[in-house]
């Protein structure tokens, strides 16, 4: 079977089925040929997180600003699927905002106001992460991996890219398609014994820089080290020409730590 066939294949099963996710996870991980890179994320390496809130309360705890309980989980998201959790984060502080750009999109209207805490994390030991490969972004990351391809599976992930870099204005189920591959990619590499802490893919908001996932016992095995925080407040002023939110920055930005002994959050 040769890429576009299984293209064909996928679409038709993306379109068609109620059952997307679990219809996809089970041709996603049934698939031969299709290539795993793993990527190294050298230690001290840079990752940004982003919170949000429109109560307006400073976060207290590093709980609060880490991965949620599965529980807390509901819904379907860019690499997981409801119960599963995932330290979302960013290579770029700004990507990291503009990221929450189409939950805000849903939940506010003008005047409103938010709140966003962004904290800089380093990693204590080289990662190793599986990228989605990108064939329109122009990191240097993908562009190497491109380059490696032979031109059928060069084919495959320009349509696998497209998906994770859909959003869910464009394509409201595009999440259910995403983490189904995800976790089809993260069942075979564990199955053929690869080493896989999290993914590495591009970020809809950014043609350059990358977000990163990773999974919950990084941070339980404190792979990374939780750094500096910032708090920033947001307020909703309009609409831009082309129909996106705009914002204004309001008040003072806070600065913060975690105090290591209680991971209680310290605001200056």
């Amino acid at each position: 079977m040769n890429a576009q066939e299984m293209i064909d294949i996928i679409e038709h099963t993306y379109t068609t089925f109620d059952l997307k996710y679990e219809m996809l996870l089970a041709h996603f991980f049934n698939m031969s040929g299709i290539g795993f890179y793993p990527i190294t994320i050298r230690k001290n390496s840079p990752i940004y997180r982003a919170r949000y809130s429109d109560k307006l309360t400073s976060y207290t705890a590093l709980q609060e600003i880490s991965y949620p309980e599965k529980k807390s989980v509901v819904d379907f998201s860019r690499l997981n699927r409801p119960s599963q959790n995932l330290f979302y984060g960013s290579e770029s502080e700004v990507v990291c905002l503009k990221e929450m750009l189409p939950y805000w999109f849903e939940k506010y209207h003008i005047g409103d106001r938010i709140l966003v805490t962004i904290v800089e994390c380093r990693t204590n030991k080289d990662l190793t992460l599986i990228i989605i490969p990108d064939a329109d972004s122009t990191s240097d990351l993908n562009r190497n991996v491109f380059a490696k391809m032979q031109h059928e599976e060069k084919l495959f992930w320009e349509y696998i890219s497209k998906k994770f870099t859909t959003t869910t204005k464009e394509d409201k189920f595009i999440y259910e398609f995403t983490s189904a591959y995800s976790n089809a990619l993260r069942i075979n590499t564990t199955m053929q014994g690869l080493k896989c802490d999290g993914f590495i893919y591009s970020s809809s908001q950014s043609r350059e820089k990358l977000n990163i996932a990773l999974i919950p016992k990084v941070i339980d095995n404190e792979l990374i080290t939780f750094g500096q925080l910032v708090e920033i407040k947001f307020q909703m002023i309009g609409y831009t020409e082309t129909g996106l939110p705009s914002y204004k920055e309001i008040d003072e930005r806070k600065n913060g730590f975690i105090e290591r002994s209680s991971s209680k959050i310290k605001w200056l």
